[in-house]
């Protein structure tokens, strides 16, 4: 009986399945391409009216097809199967483009954005589908430190430290932003100050501008600017204790996949000590190294 149960269940799926296989003509203005079959799934392109497409199998009014490489999803109420006999019949004509890029998020039936123009602005402002709009990313750093003290030349300390942050993108906001425009919050550990005096801090970096220009998806060089907050947590300067400092930081460095490496200055505008005869304020140059993780 289950022998029975079962060889009839292939037989219904399995020539369902094959059926769904083929060539297809699009047959609406434009057909968005979806990362995921659902109306709510992120839009990464589009199909024109009359464009082809080979489509894997059909499921809950959804298509697979392959675009760009990988597999997608479109909308199968708006294709129509493409008989063999019709197939046959034209063996001269040219295939129509089965790939055009359109980012612009709206409904399934939109007129197409036709000029050349728009679709290299696109492709300049928007990434594809595997662009990290929000990121993670792990940090460790090293470099030289000291204070700024007036009437005297400073002696350089050894800075090193690590944190987390988060990078967002701004077209995680809106589509129309060019997608280079960034902005980085980090909260780290650092061991800063001089040989003589070396200070602990809590700190928090906010780096709002920020613009990644990229040669290929994975390889770019950026710069980013903003400013920093620090706490101490241990040391002093002789008898005098040190208190909260902040300033300004700025960084340029190189993305190859989801790696970064950067140089940075910081320059504090706080006197960190409390009633000390001189101003004590931070300044160092830092290198850094961090990897990314995309949470979208």
């Amino acid at each position: 009986m289950k022998l029975k149960l079962i060889t009839l269940l292939i037989l219904l799926f399995v020539p369902a399945f094959l059926m769904a296989q083929g060539k297809y003509r699009v047959n609406t203005t434009k057909l968005n391409v979806r990362v995921s079959p659902s109306v709510k799934a992120r839009a990464i392109g589009s199909l024109k009216k009359g464009d082809l497409v080979m489509v894997k199998s059909i499921a809950n009014g959804w298509a697979l097809i392959k675009y760009k490489s990988k597999e997608r999803y479109v909308s199968a109420k708006y294709l129509t199967l493409i008989s063999a006999a019709e197939d046959e019949s034209k063996p001269t004509q040219k295939p129509a483009k089965t790939e055009t890029y359109s980012y612009q998020k709206t409904n399934d039936e939109i007129p197409p954005r036709s000029s050349s123009r728009n679709q290299e602005a696109q492709e300049k402002y928007y990434d594809d589908d595997d662009e990290d709009r929000l990121s993670l990313f792990v940090s460790g750093f090293a470099g030289m430190t000291s204070f700024s003290w007036s009437g005297t030349t400073p002696k350089y300390g050894i800075a090193y430290g690590g944190g987390v942050g988060l990078r967002y993108k701004y077209n995680l906001f809106s589509r129309k932003i060019p997608s280079g425009l960034f902005g980085d919050l980090t909260v780290e550990y650092a061991h800063r100050g001089s040989n003589a005096y070396p200070i602990d801090y809590i700190s928090t970096h906010f780096q709002p501008i920020g613009y990644t220009y990229s040669f290929k998806h994975s390889i770019g060089v950026f710069v980013k600017a903003g400013g920093y907050f620090a706490y101490p947590i241990s040391g002093s300067i002789g008898r005098y204790n040190t208190r909260m400092d902040y300033g300004l930081s700025g960084a340029v460095g190189f993305r190859f996949k989801r790696f970064e490496l950067s140089g940075s200055y910081d320059y504090g505008f706080a006197d960190i000590t409390d009633n000390a005869p001189v101003e004590l304020k931070n300044m160092g140059a830092i290198l850094t190294l961090s990897y990314h993780f995309k949470l979208k």
